[in-house]
């Protein structure tokens, strides 16, 4: 339970660093406080990454393959569209992202801090204690 708030808190702070970073990528119908637009977004990549994204990486396991592991750049890309969209859907909130080429430079700068964040927070580490 921990590990997952932690992953969520991380995907906030990679796109915080997108909305920082990227022109034209930022914020589509706000609540007023970004740091509430933050939170929505997190939860909803977070929740999504859990439950749909395995399901994708399945079912496109042979282009996959194909392309020596470069569609999982697209995939990255279409849970940023895609969670973007839901949370505009149902609470109002998104993410502007003015073009595909800014959504993949955007997957990409998500995926390059989580990775950081999560080894130096060592996320993924077992607690196995010696």
């Amino acid at each position: 339970m921990i590990k997952a708030l932690l992953r969520i808190f991380i995907t906030g702070i990679a796109v915080w660093c997108c909305v920082q970073w990227l022109p034209g990528f930022g914020w589509q119908g706000t609540t007023g406080n970004e740091f509430l637009n933050l939170a929505i977004i997190s939860v909803i990549m977070g929740l999504l990454n859990l439950v749909v994204k395995p399901i994708i990486q399945v079912l496109s396991l042979p282009i996959t393959c194909l392309t020596l592991g470069l569609f999982c750049i697209i995939i990255n890309t279409i849970m940023l569209y895609l969670s973007s969209w839901l949370s505009h859907s149902l609470f109002g909130v998104g993410l502007s992202i003015p073009d595909f080429g800014t959504a993949i430079v955007a997957a990409l700068i998500i995926s390059l801090v989580s990775v950081v964040l999560q080894g130096l927070l060592r996320v993924n580490s077992s607690s196995t204690t010696s």
